[in-house]
C-alpha cells in the first residue's frame, strides 16, 4: 500500500479515503490500483495503471498487515483533549530510517499506542495525523 490518505471529522466520520495498492506479477509489471471513496454516493472508485518499474516496492508495507494494524488502533489516544473539527491521516507506506518528524510522537506496539520521547530514534512506517489547529 502507498499514499494512504483519509480525513475524518471530530465524530470520526470518514470524509475522504484514498490509497494505492501495488501488485507485481503479470508479465513482470507493476500494476497500481488507485482507490478512492466518494463521499457523494458512498462508492469506491477504482482505476489501475501499469509500469515496468516501482523503485519503492520492496520498501512498502503489505496492505493486509497495514489494515490489520490500523483496524485496532484507538485514535482517541492521540486526539483526546483536542477539540479539532477534522483530522487528516496520511502515510506513504514506505519504511523510513527516521520515522519521527512530529512534535507529538507515538509508536504502535502490539496494537497499542505508546507516546515516545522526542529524542527517541524510530525506524519504521510512519503515519502522520494532522488536525485543523
Amino acid at each position: 500500500i502507498q499514499n494512504f490518505i483519509t480525513t475524518v471529522n471530530n465524530n470520526y466520520y470518514i470524509t475522504l479515503l484514498q490509497y494505492e495498492l501495488i501488485d507485481y506479477g503479470q508479465k513482470e509489471k507493476f500494476k497500481t490500483f488507485h482507490i478512492s471513496l466518494s463521499k457523494k454516493d458512498n462508492k469506491y472508485k477504482v482505476y489501475s495503471t501499469q509500469s515496468s518499474i516501482c523503485p519503492q516496492f520492496d520498501q512498502l508495507i503489505d496492505a493486509y498487515k497495514f489494515f490489520n494494524i490500523i483496524e485496532d488502533i484507538d485514535i482517541n489516544e492521540i486526539t483526546k483533549n483536542n477539540n479539532s473539527q477534522y483530522y487528516y491521516i496520511y502515510t506513504t507506506g514506505k519504511y523510513e530510517i527516521d520515522a519521527t518528524n512530529s512534535i507529538k510522537r507515538y509508536i504502535i506496539e502490539n496494537n497499542k499506542i505508546k507516546k515516545i520521547d522526542r529524542k527517541d530514534n524510530v525506524k519504521g512506517y510512519y503515519i502522520d495525523i494532522i488536525d485543523d489547529k
